[in-house]
């Protein structure tokens, strides 16, 4: 739906899947550096060792996950997280210098092959199986 997109876009002032944000800790204070991996009325399915978790992005919420996901404290504990609380998007690492210091879209891998991200099943698709 084209303007349910629009509307995304111009909430989230241009924050996307896969961009890795700067946003307030909802908690703890301080702030924390992850990777938008849904954006509001998307459904997310965490892996879990018994079922599934399935959870429904409100609207003027991202869901947030780390790239080490095996040792990420992120929106698989704490939930949703207010695009509010979002205070700029990453796009270069100064330090430390090491790899790919430029930052681009990309969902988060596994940690030592052990799968325990999120499904993510964009808003409008109601298949939730």
């Amino acid at each position: 739906n084209k303007e349910k997109d629009k509307q995304r876009q111009q909430l989230l002032g241009g924050i996307d899947i896969g961009d890795v944000v700067v946003a307030q800790h909802m908690f703890n204070g301080g702030t924390v550096c992850k990777r938008v991996v849904a954006l509001p009325g998307d459904i997310v399915k965490l892996h879990a060792v018994f079922g599934k978790d399935i959870h429904v992005v409100p609207d003027g919420h991202v869901w947030l996950e780390g790239d080490n996901s095996s040792n990420s404290n992120d929106s698989r504990h704490y939930g949703a997280v207010p695009a509010s609380l979002i205070v700029g998007r990453v796009l270069l690492r100064v330090w430390p210098i090491r790899g790919h210091d430029v930052f681009t879209k990309q969902r988060p891998k596994p940690a030592n092959g052990r799968s325990t991200e999120s499904t993510v099943t964009p808003a409008g698709d109601l298949n939730i199986q």
